[in-house]
């Protein structure tokens, strides 16, 4: 599950590590929830570029965008399975740029959050799928997107029983390429295999991301020892 993340790195920065050109300014932003429009990456006329995208899919089918908040994530395993995703998987697939997503660990009534992030907060992105739904009184179209999630590998599985599918830049270039391109098939049995990703820490954080409205880069800071569970 990915409910919630982050992204503060500027557009110079995404935009290199991206291989995009002309990327538009970004605020920062420290506590990304479902609804709200996100920076995404795909392609256009076989160039990168990046494009604002509502978390939550919509497939072109649905009678009203509020399937879109049960459609956050969707699971690597079934993609082929379910309508809402399998036109994407094959057609609009997307880069969900990010520098660290929230997981919170812990009995019910003392859940904490914990931010996965990489050691030096560079930016990363999630494997993501779009859609384009058109409402029915003549409004502009909402182009949307969900997170690709997976089984955990040996870090995560501390913090959660699933993770979204993670694509580094600097290590997975050929994975980035095959993703982006919709002309090519996917190798999603290779993909989804949970691996360890050098760099990757966790740190507990402070129970104020639980609230949405709380978006600033105190959210961010780390209570406690990477790698450690909150007390």
């Amino acid at each position: 599950m990915c409910g919630r993340y982050v992204l503060f790195s500027s557009a110079a920065e995404i935009a290199d590590a991206f291989d995009v050109v002309d990327v538009p300014a970004l605020p920062a932003r420290y506590n990304v929830a479902p609804t709200t429009e996100v920076p995404c990456v795909r392609l256009h006329e076989g160039r990168r570029c990046v494009v604002p995208l509502r978390w939550g899919l919509i497939p072109s089918w649905a009678k009203d965008p509020s399937i879109g908040t049960r459609l956050i994530n969707a699971r690597i395993e079934t993609l082929f399975e379910k309508n809402a995703f399998k036109t994407s998987l094959q057609k609009r697939r997307c880069l969900v740029v990010s520098n660290g997503f929230y997981e919170w660990v812990g009995p019910a009534r003392a859940r904490r959050p914990v931010l996965v992030r990489f050691d030096d907060a560079r930016p990363f992105a999630y494997a993501g799928l779009w859609a384009r739904w058109q409402p029915n009184d003549g409004a502009a179209p909402i182009e949307s997107c969900t997170i690709v999630t997976m089984a955990p590998n040996a870090l995560a599985a501390r913090v959660h029983d699933r993770m979204p599918v993670i694509l580094d830049p600097r290590t997975d270039g050929a994975r980035i390429e095959e993703w982006l391109d919709v002309a090519r098939t996917v190798d999603l049995a290779s993909l989804r295999v949970p691996r360890d990703i050098a760099g990757l820490r966790f740190f507990p954080v402070d129970r104020r991301v639980g609230n949405v409205r709380n978006d600033d880069a105190a959210c961010i800071a780390p209570t406690g020892p990477a790698d450690t569970l909150p007390a």
